[in-house]
């Protein structure tokens, strides 16, 4: 029976039956995965702490047999809870959007050892930042890189004009923004606020670390929901389940 070590983040968990939960990982060498954990809910389980949602943990996982997709787990060691994200409600939130993304945008077995940092760093900033929505901004421009949808900023579209003619507008369909003489070229394309588009533009170029620190007021942060959800559905066919309490549990004043 093939042995793997690795280290996964929880992204969800199932009951399969009383005692045993079937949870989602992502992990740093294989992608998504699902391991069935044996009595997680018992009061003496040493597993309980690993199969909590956002928690980073260790992991020894093995497959009865190469045909199913379902791993077992052997061994488990809890490497950072992630506590603060489940004992505050905004911070629930929007850690629930960043693993829901992940979720629902990878396949079991597929590795994304850049999304595998992007999350890890991203779970890391939203423990300590006050700036939640700036970090999501930030984690949204660069995962869709990681998953090769990257939405391009720097340049119009139409002309290649960089920077582009302000004001800008988002083109779904082209995968970036069109400068001020190049809106024409696709009707559906939405205006960005020129605040939302240097806003936009600094999370997409800066560290993670350092996008945490930008302020995203509640305007900007609404306005970029409802331009990038059209993004999301499009490219990635992605409609969180979260996107509720983004809108209205985040927003900084």
């Amino acid at each position: 029976m093939p042995l793997y070590s690795c280290e996964g983040v929880v992204l969800r968990a199932e009951r399969i039956e009383e005692s045993d939960r079937l949870v989602h990982f992502f992990t740093d060498r294989f992608g998504r995965v699902r391991a069935r954990v044996r009595g997680v809910t018992r009061m003496r389980s040493r597993y309980g702490s690993i199969a909590e949602p956002f928690s980073h943990d260790d992991l020894s996982l093995y497959l009865k047999r190469e045909d199913r997709a379902v791993y077992s787990l052997t061994r488990a060691g809890l490497i950072d809870s992630h506590e603060r994200l489940r004992g505050e409600l905004p911070r629930y939130y929007a850690a629930s959007f960043v693993v829901e993304m992940v979720d629902r945008c990878t396949q079991d077995g597929d590795p994304h050892y850049d999304l595998w940092l992007l999350l890890l760093e991203t779970l890391d900033c939203l423990e300590r930042t006050k700036h939640l929505a700036s970090v999501l901004l930030a984690f949204q421009l660069k995962a869709f890189h990681s998953l090769g949808v990257g939405l391009d900023l720097g340049r119009c579209m139409v002309t290649g004009e960089a920077p582009p003619a302000e004001p800008v507008a988002l083109s779904v369909s082209l995968g970036g923004v069109l400068g001020a003489g190049c809106h024409g070229q696709d009707a559906s394309a939405e205006k960005l606020s020129p605040a939302l588009y240097r806003l936009l533009c600094q999370a997409a170029e800066l560290p993670m670390a350092k996008a945490a620190e930008l302020d995203c007021p509640a305007p900007q942060w609404l306005e970029a929901l409802r331009i990038l959800r059209s993004f999301w559905a499009t490219h990635l066919d992605f409609e969180p389940k979260s996107l509720n309490f983004i809108q209205s549990e985040i927003v900084e004043e």
